[in-house]
């Protein structure tokens, strides 16, 4: 995103060139223009700054101005893992992702009873049939009381966005220590929670209604 800095310097640079045009030309440049580009630098960014912030959110614009699927909220989900409990099965591992997004920058925090994991870095891509990939790094870091079994560890997740407006996401994880698994999130709630008790409680209430 531009800021209001990179904004003015682009506008002054703007100005100067456009005056030296005139100047070249004959034309006669007041200094009483430059209260114009005072004007135009504020207008500006305050219709970036509600871009970044409100209007790309805007249904209408998708697909063609915004490039980028609005996944906000806290999503519940469920991760399929290839870690074999004793008796040799799947493990499935009840988490909630919080979502935190604005058009240039997201942020999320994938919460389970025993860890959060925390991004570290993301991308947004959108293919040629308008499907929404999203790929991160994430670092998780496990409860104190289960370190010893569950290290601090770093991943990788790649889900796909689907529909638009989204209604699930479904992808794949990976880790460095030797997991990995699926990755299916299936409802969501507009609010944004920071801990896995308060988004499961949440949770509970709608699906008790």
């Amino acid at each position: 995103m531009l800021t209001k800095i990179h904004l003015t310097t682009l506008l002054i640079i703007s100005a100067l060139v456009g005056g030296v045009v005139l100047l070249a030309n004959g034309v006669a440049v007041k200094i009483s223009w430059l209260s114009a580009v005072s004007a135009t630098i504020s207008v500006i960014s305050v219709l970036l700054l509600g871009f970044e912030h409100l209007f790309w959110r805007w249904k209408l614009l998708h697909g063609w101005f915004v490039e980028k699927p609005d996944i906000r909220g806290t999503w519940k989900v469920t991760l399929r893992s290839n870690w074999k409990t004793e008796n040799n099965e799947s493990t499935e591992i009840e988490a909630y992702l919080a979502v935190r997004q604005t058009y240039s920058q997201l942020s999320f925090r994938l919460m389970t009873a025993e860890q959060n994991s925390e991004l570290v870095s993301s991308s947004i891509q959108r293919a040629a049939d308008g499907i929404y990939k999203v790929s991160g790094v994430y670092l998780s870091q496990p409860n104190l009381t289960v370190r010893e079994r569950s290290p601090i560890h770093y991943g990788a997740i790649l889900f796909t966005v689907i529909s638009d407006p989204p209604t699930a996401l479904s992808g794949h994880y990976w880790t460095d220590r030797n997991s990995s698994g699926e990755f299916n999130a299936t409802s969501r709630k507009v609010s944004i929670f920071s801990d896995f008790v308060g988004a499961q409680q949440a949770f509970e209430t709608i699906d008790n209604g």
